[in-house]
């Protein structure tokens, strides 16, 4: 199975340290309901897409990775109070770009009256992943850095 997760191992202080660098194409946070809300980064590559799904609640955040190369819903449950469901839709995946819809349904446990629940959706377009081609970034000149700092579009 192919990641987008580059492993760098530094020794520091005699202290051995294991890193990843993690190359998220597309990011998106829900808007929060009962104080929990959900983000997600996307990234694909070799006909799989990894979304890196961040659950956080007022008690705690957790984050989860999940790998997938076809429509799919699931629910993940971190603790029993909090659940989001998740559902990937009309995923279509070609050479250079990877699109899907997804919508991610935050529950919450409220005494007295139980699960509450609400409904996100978001549509992502993620550039598939290509490590030698990014790695030539490192080379471009001051002119086309800068470029592409003025031509960035922050969603």
């Amino acid at each position: 199975m192919s990641t987008t997760t580059l492993s760098e191992n530094l020794v520091q202080n005699e202290a051995f340290i294991e890193g990843y660098d993690f190359a998220n194409a597309a990011e998106w946070c829900s808007p929060s309901f009962l104080k929990c809300k959900i983000c997600m980064g996307a990234s694909a590559t070799r006909g799989k897409v990894t979304l890196t799904a961040s659950f956080k609640t007022p008690i705690k955040n957790f984050t989860k990775r999940f790998t997938f190369d076809s429509n799919v819903s699931f629910t993940w449950q971190p603790i029993s109070r909090f659940k989001v469901t998740l559902k990937i839709s009309n995923l279509t995946i070609n050479d250079h770009e990877v699109s899907f819809d997804v919508s991610a349904k935050i529950s919450v446990k409220v005494p007295v009256f139980g699960w509450k629940s609400k409904t996100f959706k978001h549509h992502f377009d993620v550039p598939v992943f290509n490590f030698e081609q990014d790695k030539a970034l490192d080379n471009i000149d001051d002119a086309a850095f800068t470029y592409l700092l003025a031509s960035y579009n922050e969603n």
